[in-house]
């Protein structure tokens, strides 16, 4: 199979949020996606690089290539680290296509994208229930760090 994966095109946000919510759909994240936030999202990324980055794996050529994965990149500075990291945020790709290899170019596109933005490393949270995903953060050289996530949402 062949895979390209690049940096979205706006043009591709309706495919991608479908995406985001077949994510949902799987239970993987934290809290709920919910359609006003997917189009933030997309506003705060037209703004250009240096708020970060949509990769996009596509199948197929030319009119007949289909997105089959995507992953949300967005940078913040670590006075731990003493520069910007880059913060996976999303990473999916379609069931079917899992085990091929997509992840991998997905995961190879943060970590150029983080290089030309000069940043100092990447970090992302994987669930616990979702050893899968574990293992494959180890097996492209992430680390787990113990510790334990903390949120609040901050409302009107």
């Amino acid at each position: 199979m062949n895979v390209e994966v690049r940096t979205y095109r706006h043009e591709e946000e309706p495919r991608i949020a479908e995406l985001m919510f077949a994510l949902d759909a799987e239970g993987a994240g934290i809290r709920p996606t919910n359609a006003e936030n997917v189009a933030r999202t997309f506003v705060y990324l037209r703004v250009g690089s240096i708020n970060g980055t949509c990769g996009v794996a596509l199948t197929g050529e030319g009119e007949e290539a289909r997105i089959i994965g995507y992953v949300l990149v967005f940078p913040f500075w670590s006075a731990e680290y003493g520069g910007l990291l880059s913060l996976v945020d999303e990473i999916y790709v379609l069931p079917e296509h899992r085990g091929q290899r997509v992840g991998e170019l997905l995961m190879n596109h943060v970590e150029a994208y983080a290089r030309t933005q000069g940043h100092v490393g990447l970090t992302l949270l994987a669930m616990n229930k979702n050893s899968r995903s574990h293992r494959f953060y180890e097996r492209l050289g992430y680390e787990a760090i113990a510790g334990t996530s903390f949120d609040k949402l901050l409302g009107d």
